[in-house]
This record gives C-alpha cells, sequence and structure tokens, in this order.
C-alpha cells in the first residue's frame, strides 16, 4: 500500500493531535464528560484545556449579556494568556501552526459551553482556569512559518 506525502501529512498531524490532547483511541469526550475537564496534566493539556473552558466561558458571556448562571465569568486577559501560554508550548515542541490550529478546534468543541448555567463540575473547571492563569510574559508570541 503507497501513501501519497499529503495522506503522511496528515496522519502525522493526526498523531500528534491525539497526543497533545492526551486522548486514547475510542474516547469520544462530550460536554459533560469528567475526561475532557480533567485532561492528563501535562503542562500543554492544562493550557489547552484552560484556554478552550475561558475562551468559551468568555464568549459565552458576551453573547448572553445581561443574563445570569453559575458560569465563572473570566475576562479577556485570562483567556488570552492561555491562549499565550499553549501557543508558546506548542511552538516550543515543535508543533506546525496547521496542527495548532487543528488541536485548538478539537479541543474548544469537547469543551464547548452553551449556557451560563453549568453543571458543577464544569463551573468548578473554569474557576480553577481563571484562578491558574499565567502570569504575563514577556516571551513572544511564536512566529510560525507561513506553510506549518
Amino acid at each position: 500500500m503507497k501513501f501519497a506525502p499529503k495522506h503522511i501529512a496528515s496522519l502525522a498531524s493526526a498523531l500528534l493531535l491525539l497526543s497533545a490532547c492526551g486522548q486514547k483511541d475510542g474516547e469520544t469526550p462530550g460536554d459533560g464528560d469528567a475526561k475532557a475537564l480533567a485532561g492528563n496534566g501535562s503542562e500543554l493539556d492544562t493550557a489547552l484545556r484552560c484556554w478552550a473552558l475561558t475562551s468559551s466561558a468568555y464568549f459565552q458571556h458576551m453573547a448572553m449579556a445581561g443574563e445570569t448562571g453559575n458560569l465563572p465569568k473570566p475576562d479577556e486577559a485570562i483567556y488570552t494568556g492561555w491562549a499565550k501560554k499553549l501557543a508558546i508550548l506548542s511552538f516550543n515542541k515543535g508543533m506546525g501552526f496547521k496542527a495548532f490550529n487543528e488541536m485548538k478546534d478539537k479541543a474548544k468543541g469537547d469543551v464547548r459551553i452553551y449556557s451560563l448555567t453549568v453543571d458543577p463540575e464544569r463551573a468548578a473547571a473554569v474557576q480553577t482556569c481563571i484562578d491558574t492563569v499565567p502570569p504575563p510574559t514577556s516571551e513572544p508570541d511564536p512566529s510560525w512559518p507561513s506553510d506549518s
């Protein structure tokens, strides 16, 4: 069986995406799945999960301004702090820009928030990410080649 170079690149990206997310074959984290919220404990996984949770919560609060619920409200500095940490860690691990964006899209889908009233586990996960946001850093944002 022969594989075209584009298929090998796609397969490598998919494997990198799965390894970065700490997900095993056959697992399908859903909206309320504890594994999707807990992650595997690696620094990259924590940054990915917290970026997805805090950015989802931030934009949900913007979309539903004036409504109330138990979902903690991160500000822009919280989710962008996680975004920068995630970008730096991914770049330093040699991840290409395309794989980085695919990883983010998958993570965001796994923890998507549709309401300001969420289960207590999700609210606690968002609050933990708010409380543990990385401190601001002067490290420059990664500069991926445009074709990666």
